[in-house]
């Protein structure tokens, strides 16, 4: 026996020994990429550490390898039907915790007295609940790559409507197409993420894009309204949701609900204002869902003329992003639609990532203080830390620190 194989410990499970002939750990990290429609950069997540397996393959033998084996067996579905972890004891790896990830092999084999065995376990952990940030954010942002892509399938402008009343495209192309482009030329959000080109390309290009049909049309508004390429360069993502809120509510946007007795003009002008509508609300719920993370930038380095940011800002952005999604609900005016239903997911999954992550409603309470003082009083009287202040001025629009307002106010649990 070597040195080394002299150092290796006896491997068990739950107290039954056996002989390791080979043993394979698969670990690494999980991840997650999406990748967004006309978009040339995806933009991967990094979930945390993956759970560890342990392969094993390995023998018992000896006068008492029929009785040893049974032991084992009796070990294994022990600790599976009580659902508790096993105490694997490695030789390589030491004492784990660990379950059962398959099946359990045993072969027999009489004539030379032994008992081949495949054993495949994955580490236990520990019972915590998962983060509310990583669930809430992920299942927003997957909610709006699936509102995008249902979207996209639902445009309802077909190339028969083109086709047939060709010769008023540039009715239509000069008529909603253009002022819907014109009216985000002159919003911020268009200032904010530098979209000028892009937008002076789709009017130069309308006519032809419109002769292509309803899904190049849709891909081309799509690929140069699509926030999601600057999601590493955008500074301030709660200003980015306020200027989409601002652009969705202009009158151009407007809902204009079509009969079967409107034009075919009317129905293709509606379908544009529609799609590009639902697209800008998908790109509200990609912004909301960027607040609080490491790429939303806050207060000390926010332009001072933006004045004081506060919890009473990003409610406002909830209460504004949640309001428009269920108005574009009722512009569907049915729930028998694929587009209802991930509305459903993207109003539930706004309201809980703001609420729940980035305002922690769920670890505040309320505090009214009895006069009014400095709020570096009031941190060091809450907290016993002054360093505390920048976060209640900020949580409650505090304007002047030397002098809280006596009103309620909300304040960290801890």
């Amino acid at each position: 026996m070597s040195l080394f194989s002299s150092k290796l410990r006896k491997a068990s499970y739950n107290g039954v020994s056996f002989e390791v002939t080979a043993s394979t750990i698969k670990f690494g990290r999980r991840t997650v990429t999406h990748e967004y429609p006309q978009r040339d950069e995806p933009y991967t997540e990094d979930l945390g550490r993956s759970a560890r397996t342990f392969d094993i393959t390995g023998f018992i033998v000896g006068e008492t390898y029929i009785a040893q084996t049974k032991r084992l067996l009796k070990a294994l579905e022990a600790s599976s039907k009580n659902n508790e972890p096993g105490k694997l004891v490695h030789p390589w790896m030491g004492t784990l915790s660990v379950c059962l990830n398959s099946q359990p092999k045993v072969d027999w084999n009489l004539e030379q007295g032994i008992t081949n065995i495949t054993l495949s376990f994955v580490e236990a952990g520990n019972l915590n609940n998962p983060s509310i940030a990583e669930s809430w954010g992920n299942k927003l942002r997957s909610a709006v790559d699936g509102f995008i892509d249902d979207s996209l399938s639902a445009f309802g402008l077909t190339m028969e409507q083109i086709e047939e009343y060709s010769k008023v495209i540039d009715e239509i192309a000069n008529g909603s197409y253009m002022d819907i482009l014109g009216s985000l030329q002159d919003s911020n959000l268009s200032k904010l993420f530098d979209l000028g080109d892009s937008l002076e390309n789709l009017a130069n290009t309308a006519t032809q894009a419109l002769s292509l049909g309803a899904k190049d049309l849709g891909k081309d508004i799509a690929s140069a309204l699509g926030l999601g390429a600057y999601i590493n360069s955008v500074r301030n993502w709660r200003d980015s949701a306020k200027a989409l809120i601002d652009a969705v509510k202009n009158p151009v946007f407007a809902h204009h609900a079509t009969t079967t007795s409107s034009t075919s003009i009317e129905q293709a002008n509606s379908a544009i204002t529609t799609y590009t509508r639902q697209l800008m609300l998908a790109n509200l719920a990609g912004s909301v869902s960027m607040i609080g993370t490491t790429l939303d930038l806050y207060d000390d380095e926010v332009d001072e003329e933006l004045g004081i940011r506060s919890d009473i800002e990003v409610r406002e952005l909830r209460d504004e992003t949640f309001n428009l999604l269920i108005q574009e609900q009722l512009n569907l005016g049915t729930d028998e639609h694929a587009l209802f239903n991930d509305l459903d997911d993207l109003i539930i999954n706004v309201y809980h990532y703001l609420s729940e992550t980035v305002l922690q409603d769920n670890q505040l309470v309320d505090f009214t203080p009895k006069t009014s003082a400095p709020t570096l009083t009031l941190a060091y009287d809450k907290y016993t830390d002054a360093l505390r202040v920048d976060e209640i001025v900020r949580r409650n629009n505090i304007i002047n620190p030397l002098f809280t307002p006596v009103k309620t106010l909300k304040l960290s649990q801890n």
